[in-house]
């Protein structure tokens, strides 16, 4: 970071915006490192300081927080016409430093390069950074039991460490319909508590030793921007030992979101089809398995071992030595999802608790 502070400007219908662009390009002072129109935007450009004022439509406590934790600052913007409470959303969000809207081009470049010299910043707010190890079960296509091995990995899971499952598919969510547990608290609730700053007293629901965040269906998918589901899952990670999340099926899942977890769960169906759905995202997994470890799931594959010799090749033919479970049908399947409850005991169960062995061992060392 130079001398000249590289600064971020916030969307807003208020002049200061232009007004301070046009001072920086007239008279220096400052690089302007671009106009930020949405929260994705501001967590994504390279900049020291973010400017952005109180009725900015993507403020929000867990945006500020995780600017802070990338060691950017945040200088909040506000009118005093709007009264005695004009700055009571700016320090609500945690932006202790703040200047009025109609203050001169100086004064505002000099707010900001005194932030950058002196790192000020008010107390974090929201969670630690992350502890427990994410895990993401995603499906090739919908339909293909991505959901139930989730619930099956989480199930086992809880029984050796502190586990939460997390429902993330804003398509066709189903970890509460599965479970036949209530629709609130979910996904959206932890989202207000963790992004928006407005406590809830309960973001998750207890079933059995397992901790659980239903999904909430999305009709426009784009409502969820991808660093709030990142907030909610690092905010889950902060307080147990292992996060599972049900990513849904993979043509509804940004790139973006695949790369945050420490291992990834694909799931494909164990037939001709499913491994040619498979093979169509090779390069894709293939790019994600350098900065997470990956591991295919054939389920409903046939008992024959040709068969299952066969799937085997192919897939490590295209996407290399990564660990392959193969899972025939169990009855036991049908039976626990009719009833609502995890399958607790036969060959799926067993081959979930010996996917659970490896992630559990791992989070003891």
């Amino acid at each position: 970071m130079g001398q000249v502070p590289e600064l971020g400007l916030a969307a807003s219908a208020r002049a200061w915006p232009d007004r301070l662009h046009r001072h920086v390009l007239d008279h220096g002072g400052a690089r302007i490192a671009g106009r930020i129109l949405t929260a994705t935007q501001a967590l994504d450009t390279a900049y020291d300081v973010l400017l952005i004022d109180d009725v900015c439509s993507f403020l929000s406590p867990g945006l500020v927080d995780r600017l802070r934790r990338d060691g950017r600052q945040v200088l909040g913007v506000f009118d005093s016409g709007d009264g005695p409470d004009a700055k009571r959303r700016l320090l609500e969000c945690g932006i202790a430093d703040v200047i009025e809207a109609d203050a001169s081009a100086d004064e505002f470049l000099g707010q900001a390069a005194a932030l950058v010299l002196s790192g000020r910043s008010a107390p974090l707010i929201g969670p630690g950074p992350r502890i427990g190890r994410t895990i993401g079960v995603l499906g090739v296509a919908p339909g293909v039991g991505a959901t139930e091995i989730a619930v099956g990995l989480a199930w086992s899971l809880s029984h050796a460490v502190d586990t939460v499952l997390v429902d993330v598919d804003l398509a066709m969510p189903s970890v509460a319909q599965r479970l036949d547990l209530p629709p609130h608290p979910n996904l959206l609730t932890l989202i207000d508590t963790v992004v928006h700053g407005y406590p809830h007293d309960e973001v998750e629901i207890a079933c059995g030793g397992l901790r659980v965040v239903p999904g909430m269906a999305q009709p426009d998918r784009q409502g969820l921007p991808p660093h709030e589901i990142e907030m909610a899952l690092e905010a889950m990670g902060a307080r147990s030992d292992v996060v599972v999340a049900d990513l849904g099926a993979a043509p509804h899942v940004g790139h973006g979101t695949l790369g945050n977890f420490d291992a990834l769960v694909v799931v494909a169906t164990g037939d001709p089809v499913g491994v040619t759905r498979l093979l169509r995202h090779s390069t894709r997994l293939q790019q994600l398995a350098e900065t997470a470890s990956l591991l295919v799931v054939a389920n409903r594959c046939p008992p024959m071992r040709f068969h299952r010799g066969e799937l085997e090749d192919e897939i490590e033919a295209a996407l290399g030595a990564v660990p392959l479970i193969a899972l025939t049908h169990d009855n036991q399947v049908t039976r626990s999802s009719w009833e609502g409850e995890p399958v607790a005991k036969g060959r799926f169960a067993r081959e979930m608790k010996r996917m659970a062995n490896l992630v559990a061992a791992a989070v003891r060392r």
